[in-house]
């Protein structure tokens, strides 16, 4: 009796052991089914580069406000997108101000380039000569000098912000690490803080303090300050009326509202300091169209042959005079720069050879999808 209650139990045993194996090869391929009735979405397909793009800018930037300005030969086309505020449903427009963050370092260049072809400066010329005899030591590599080209080349072995054993002055964030820095505070830097591990011109390292010392030596040449330098020489040429490092009331009521990654407000960084040069600009869209215009070729004006020289490549071939190159997979050469301060992260890039160019203004910091979208629009310009 035993034996044969064991064997009924088995018996059952395998029958439901069956059953199973039954449901779940039906449950498999009731999904196989459901996948096959439903299939993918096809790629949606575009009837012009314009629509394109803003297909692309449209499903990309979820949050935040963004303003896209499009070259393309004789087609140009501006792309305005979500809200100036997470507390408004006002979206930005051509003259709404943006942080420009590093792209300020392209403007430096320039100013550099322009004081080089009207023979004010030369390249190789060390920049201690342009600095106070008795005020400042500049550090040195076994005797080798830091020049004009080191400093604009990211190569002068200047680190990139002040190093973590220089006394801030009292009140200055970490966040903002250059506000209330003075004359006094960059030559009691490089005197008694800085020193060299490696020759000048030897190696690329990106350094924000040494593009705010290019610009304040510039401007030191000058008698004037980089602002009055930048519109007297630049702006005022392009016709950049809304850019500027210190913001009017009227800039200020039409300024995007920066966001960290997190989406809480950023309050914007302090202008009060001498060196601006490496990041306190601040545009708008129209204005930086004017400016991407300029760097394609596409206007006439003095500035050419200092935008010429500076679009040059000078160290390993992918730096020039600040602008950065870069080969797309369709193989075009890129001439670009990013920006990101206080809660805005930006693009300009653009090919001269075939008269192509992007401008990205973006306030949310939350990854580099800028420059991510500005080289696929470029890239995206070659198939059309």
């Amino acid at each position: 009796m035993i034996c044969r209650a064991l064997q009924l139990k088995r018996r059952k045993t395998k029958v439901r052991y069956t059953l199973f194996i039954i449901l779940m090869i039906t449950v498999l391929s009731l999904i196989i089914n459901c996948d096959s009735t439903y299939p993918p979405e096809p790629e949606p397909t575009f009837n012009s580069f314009q629509e394109e793009v803003q297909y692309i800018i449209e499903s990309s930037f979820t949050f935040g406000g963004v303003s896209v300005g499009v070259i393309k030969g004789s087609e140009e086309f501006s792309i305005f997108h979500g809200t100036k505020s997470k507390n408004t449903d006002e979206p930005p427009d051509e003259n709404t101000v943006y942080e420009m963050g590093s792209i300020t370092k392209t403007f430096t260049a320039t100013l550099l380039a322009d004081a080089v072809v009207n023979g004010t400066v030369r390249l190789d010329d060390e920049v201690r000569d342009y600095l106070p005899a008795g005020s400042v030591t500049m550090p040195t590599y076994y005797g080798a000098q830091i020049s004009f080209w080191h400093l604009a080349t990211h190569t002068s072995g200047l680190p990139r912000n002040f190093s973590d054993d220089y006394p801030l002055p009292e009140g200055v964030s970490p966040d903002d690490p250059f506000n209330l820095i003075t004359e006094e505070n960059i030559y009691d830097y490089l005197t008694n803080y800085v020193i060299l591990i490696r020759a000048p011109g030897s190696q690329f390292e990106y350094s924000n303090f040494g593009y705010g010392f290019l610009g304040f030596i510039l401007s030191r040449i000058n008698i004037t300050t980089y602002e009055l330098l930048l519109k007297m020489t630049l702006l005022d040429v392009l016709n950049m009326d809304r850019t500027s490092i210190h913001l009017t009331e009227e800039q200020m009521s039409n300024s995007a509202v920066g966001y960290d990654q997190w989406m809480n407000e950023v309050e914007p960084w302090g202008s009060n300091h001498v060196l601006v040069g490496c990041g306190s600009l601040k545009s708008t869209l129209k204005d930086m169209m004017s400016y991407l215009r300029a760097n394609l070729g596409l206007l006439d004006t003095p500035l050419n042959p200092a935008i010429t020289l500076a679009l040059q490549p000078q160290f390993a071939d992918y730096v020039c005079l600040s602008w950065f190159l870069e080969t797309l997979p369709d193989g075009q050469i890129i001439t670009w720069h990013g920006g990101a301060a206080a809660g805005h992260i930006n693009f300009i890039g653009f090919n001269r050879s075939t008269s192509t160019g992007v401008v990205i203004l973006y306030n949310w910091t939350a990854s580099l999808l800028t420059r991510e979208i500005g080289m696929r629009i470029l890239e995206i310009a070659g198939r059309y």
